[in-house]
């Protein structure tokens, strides 16, 4: 269902994490993942991405 969604978002973007639901909760893969938005957000809104 996902990939659906994410096709027909004009501006959406797949990610795919090598982990499960609750992985999220630890610190690695948080801090992947919160870079990850932070990245989307700030090239979405913005039109740049600081690296």
């Amino acid at each position: 269902m996902a990939p659906r969604i994410a096709d027909n978002a004009p501006l959406g973007e797949l990610r795919r994490y090598p982990c499960t639901h609750f992985d999220f909760y630890r610190d690695s893969i948080r801090q992947i993942v919160a870079t990850d938005q932070i990245r989307f957000l700030r090239t979405q809104l913005f039109g740049f991405d600081s690296e």
